[in-house]
């Protein structure tokens, strides 16, 4: 169960990547942000936090941070495909 899980979250990410311009990431402390841009000029922003200071900095925050923003951009393009399915 939880690789079909990560597959379908790869297979998300995969589609949406093509709208991407540029991700960045930011670190501080147990603070991971990263910020997208996408082609068409918006950004979107996800985070992570580490319970564990010695984790921070891990891929994993990168990572989770990344799947977060994609979060964001996925729930923003869903919501402009439903108004156009709308018209």
């Amino acid at each position: 169960m939880e690789k079909d899980i990560i597959d379908c979250t790869e297979t998300f990410m995969d589609i949406l990547s093509e709208l991407v311009d540029n991700v960045e990431f930011i670190k501080r402390d147990v603070v991971t942000v990263c910020i997208l841009k996408t082609k068409s000029g918006f950004y979107f922003v996800g985070y992570s936090t580490a319970i564990n200071p010695e984790h921070a900095g891990s891929s994993f925050g990168e990572k989770a941070a990344k799947l977060h923003a994609f979060l964001e951009l996925e729930r923003c393009y869903r919501f402009h495909l439903e108004q156009l399915k709308d018209q």
